[in-house]
């Protein structure tokens, strides 16, 4: 028997309702995928710290070290801390591989957090200066203000006499301070962003270079970069002192090379007049101009010690005046009088 129109349609009706009613149940008794909110997908994707360390420790090669390390990745930025805390920092001399991954991520999402928890928990250990080398390049990509700011505000280590801020020295501080090559390393990180900001980190710290090689010169290729860090500089006034110039003429230098035709079209052109130089690739060669003077006509160097107390008697006469002379001077004299011959002894 043929089914009729409408028992057909009747049949379609009932089982449309009946397919929607059964995904509607599917739908509350299994969420699909896309509809858990995003910290369950995240939630449920973290590593498990001990499988992690397991599956380090079985690691075999640098690729896969490198693999299993990657896990680390998928960890939230509020667990990052007590990751650092669970896993093993030192490696040799310097920081293990997963805890540069950890402090490179927290750096670029929280650079003044991850410095701060890396000085109190690391400097003892002496990776401070390694853990800040990991931070720091993300924190300036992430937020250059923010480390700009910090960095100007921190303490700087007076490290005239020492290369590094030593372990005793460090351990009565319990903020982070700055050696001045980590400032140097500040204004690196922060100069392809913003070469303002990172001359403003070099002189307010009072470190600006005085090598005019620096790489942080080597850093500005375009005219555009060497304006921005003009604006770093108070060119209302004359320079405060010389570093403040040198470096602005070097940065005027940096400008010629690029550009000499704006550059001399600039108003630094006749204000600041710049020293002989040329460039030879990225590097600048100071010219000394010939004197002007000739120098004075050596005496000929005596042959032996006899002949240059000769000579010294001649011009100044046979005994000297002693009045003001020290008693090792006299000392001195009286040795090399014994040495005479009896001939050329004074009286």
């Amino acid at each position: 028997m043929i089914p009729s129109k409408r028992q057909l349609l009747l049949f379609t009706a009932a089982s449309v309702l009946t397919a929607a009613i059964w995904t509607a149940f599917q739908t509350q008794q299994k969420p699909v995928e896309d509809s858990l909110p995003m910290a369950a997908k995240v939630n449920s994707s973290v590593p498990d710290i001990g499988e992690f360390l397991t599956s380090l420790q079985a690691a075999n090669t640098d690729a896969e070290r490198y693999r299993v390390t990657r896990t680390l990745e998928k960890i939230p930025l509020s667990q990052i801390q007590a990751t650092l805390e669970s896993i093993p920092l030192k490696e040799n001399s310097g920081l293990t591989q997963p805890a540069k991954l950890l402090l490179n991520r927290w750096g670029s999402e929280d650079g003044e957090a991850a410095t701060e928890w890396a000085w109190i928990h690391l400097r003892m250990k002496q990776l401070w200066h390694d853990a800040f080398v990991e931070i720091g390049p993300a924190w300036a990509w992430a937020d250059p203000e923010g480390l700009a700011a910090w960095a100007i505000t921190t303490q700087c280590f007076d490290d005239s006499d020492d290369s590094f801020l030593s372990l005793a020295k460090g351990a009565e501080l319990e903020h982070p301070v700055l050696e001045r090559g980590l400032i140097s390393k500040i204004a690196q990180w922060l100069v392809t962003d913003s070469a303002e900001l990172a001359f403003k980190v070099l002189i307010q710290s009072g470190t600006l270079p005085s090598a005019p090689n620096d790489i942080i010169y080597k850093r500005l290729n375009r005219v555009e970069d060497v304006k921005e860090a003009l604006l770093a500089f108070d060119l209302t006034k004359e320079p405060s002192d010389d570093h403040i110039e040198d470096a602005i003429k070097r940065l005027l230098m940096c400008w010629q090379n690029i550009d000499a035709e704006s550059f001399a079209q600039s108003e630094y052109a006749d204000r600041f007049e710049l020293p002989p130089y040329e460039f030879i690739g990225s590097d600048v060669i100071m010219i000394t101009p010939p004197s002007t003077t000739s120098s004075p006509t050596p005496y000929p160097q005596a042959t032996n010690w006899y002949s240059n107390y000769e000579r010294w008697k001649y011009s100044n006469g046979p005994m000297p005046d002693m009045s003001n002379w020290s008693a090792g001077k006299m000392q001195a004299w009286e040795d090399l009088q014994a040495l005479l011959p009896e001939s050329s002894e004074t009286d």
